[in-house]
C-alpha cells in the first residue's frame, strides 16, 4: 500500500500572453505548492476501484480515473488499483486539486507497477491529462510557460506564509469562463514572471516582491463575493491580495505567521469571513510520502 499527500498550489505570478490557434492561451506563471493536501491511498487490485469522501468524485470522470486508464493503455498493464481519495483541497478553487491528484497518481503507479519512468517521461504523460498536471510532477517552485506544459524547475523559495480566503462561489466552467472574459488589454509579455524567476534562482527570497495575477482585474465581475472580500481586506489595511490561479480563492502574502493570524482573526471577528493560514512547500519528494 502507498499513501501520498497530494498538494495544492498557488500562483506567485500569472500572465496571459496571447490566444493560440488551438484556442488555448500561452501563459507565463510561477507556480508554488503549499501545505494543503489531499491524501490518496493506493493498493494493488484486480480492477480499478476509486472512492472518495466526496461522493461526486467517485465517478469515472475523475482525473484520477483518466490517469489510471492512460497508464494501463500506454504500458499494457493488465492490473488494476484500489484508490481512496480523501479530499481536503476545496474543489474549483483555483488551487489545482484535480491536477495534483492526477500527477500524484502518475508518481504512485510508476512505483507500484515498477515502470521506472523518469521525471521527463512522467511530465510527458502529464501533458496529455491537463495543463496544470506537469507542474505537480516536480512540485516546489517552477516557471510554467506554453499552455502549461513547459516546466522549468526553480530553486525552492524560503518558506513563505499566505492567508487564503475561501470563496464559495461556483462558476460553471470556471477556467474557460475566466480565459474568455479576459481582454487583450490584460495580456502581458511574460517578463514579470521571468524577472521574479531570476530573483528566486539568485536569492530564493521573494518576501519583498510584488506578486501579479492578470485575472485580478476581472475578478469583481466574475465572483459575487470578491468585492466584499477585497473591501474587508482594505479596511484592515491589507492592500496586496491576489486570486489564487483563476480563482475564486484569494491569497494574501504575509511576512510572518503572527501577522497572518491577526488578519485571519480580524476577518472573522469583523466580517465573518473564514480563511486558512498556509505555507509554501518544497520539491523534496519525501515531503509528500506518508
Amino acid at each position: 500500500m502507498l499513501v501520498y499527500k497530494s498538494p495544492a498550489k498557488i500562483n506567485i505570478t500569472l500572465e496571459v500572453i496571447n490566444r493560440r490557434n488551438d484556442y488555448y492561451h500561452d501563459i507565463s506563471t510561477i507556480m508554488q505548492t503549499i501545505n494543503i493536501f489531499d491524501v490518496i491511498t493506493y493498493e494493488p487490485n484486480k480492477d480499478i476501484l476509486i472512492s472518495s469522501n466526496i461522493k461526486e468524485l467517485d465517478s469515472d470522470t475523475n482525473l484520477i480515473y483518466k490517469t489510471v486508464n492512460l497508464m494501463q493503455n500506454e504500458f499494457r498493464i493488465n492490473r488494476g488499483v484500489k484508490i481512496y481519495l480523501h479530499k481536503n483541497i476545496p474543489m474549483s478553487s483555483g488551487l489545482g486539486g484535480g491536477s495534483s491528484n492526477a500527477a500524484t497518481t502518475l508518481i504512485a503507479l510508476n512505483l507500484m507497477w515498477g515502470l521506472n519512468l523518469n521525471s521527463d517521461k512522467l511530465i510527458s504523460l502529464a501533458q496529455s491529462i491537463g495543463s496544470d498536471v506537469p507542474f505537480f510532477i516536480s512540485r516546489g517552485t517552477a516557471l510554467i510557460t506554453g499552455k502549461g506544459e513547459i516546466v522549468e524547475r526553480l530553486s525552492d523559495i524560503k518558506p513563505m506564509v499566505f492567508l487564503l480566503l475561501h470563496n464559495e462561489t461556483i462558476l460553471p466552467n470556471k477556467t474557460y469562463s475566466m480565459y474568455k472574459a479576459i481582454s487583450k488589454n490584460e495580456y502581458t509579455s511574460g517578463q514579470i514572471s521571468h524577472e521574479i524567476a531570476s530573483i528566486i534562482n539568485s536569492c530564493k527570497e521573494i518576501q519583498s516582491v510584488k506578486l501579479f495575477n492578470c485575472f485580478d482585474k476581472i475578478a469583481p465581475n466574475q465572483f459575487p463575493t470578491y468585492k466584499k472580500y477585497s473591501k474587508s481586506l482594505e479596511q484592515l489595511g491589507v492592500h496586496e491580495y491576489h486570486l489564487a490561479g483563476s480563482g475564486p480563492t484569494i491569497m494574501v502574502p504575509t511576512t510572518t505567521r503572527a501577522i497572518a493570524k491577526q488578519i485571519k482573526f480580524a476577518l472573522w471577528d469583523l466580517h465573518s469571513i473564514s480563511s486558512t493560514i498556509i505555507q509554501t512547500t518544497t520539491s523534496n519528494p519525501n515531503e509528500y510520502i506518508i
